[in-house]
């Protein structure tokens, strides 16, 4: 397969929680899957890191096919004119990945940020500390 030529689009990394410093923050998000920086392109393999629909789980494999906001996406599919109410340029653009649901089976789906979070040990349901994140992990290609 001939490598992909396309432009990256790059999806920096929200980061939050309780705790306020930020190297002690940094050294609890590191051990999340959801890395500061994503880039993708179209045509690069990517993989789930979380589960996202009852039928596109952690683990799910898949090609990224183009990029659109929310609002052309939902208008691609035939939900009406939302295309005519979103200006160009107004929102981020996200994946659209085609996902190998089972040897027989794509699914097409828009992939939104998620949060990923880490929570308190104390057991009370606090966040210490989260990231928010395309929930994609780029599975790199071989050279040839």
């Amino acid at each position: 397969m001939n490598r992909p030529t396309s432009p990256y689009h790059c999806y920096s990394a929200t980061d939050g929680g309780l705790i306020e410093d930020p190297e002690q923050r940094e050294e609890m998000l590191k051990h999340l899957p959801a890395v500061k920086v994503l880039k993708l392109r179209v045509q690069d393999k990517v993989v789930l890191i979380m589960d996202v629909y009852d039928t596109l789980r952690k683990g799910t494999t898949g090609r990224v096919v183009r990029f659109a906001d929310p609002g052309r996406s939902l208008a691609l599919e035939g939900t009406g004119d939302a295309l005519e109410d979103i200006p160009n340029g107004t929102t981020p653009c996200y994946p659209i990945v085609d996902f190998q649901v089972s040897k027989a089976v794509v699914r097409r789906s828009l992939v939104l940020p998620e949060v990923f979070s880490v929570l308190s040990p104390d057991g009370l349901g606090g966040v210490d500390a989260s990231r928010t994140q395309i929930p994609l992990a780029l599975i790199p290609e071989p050279i040839l």
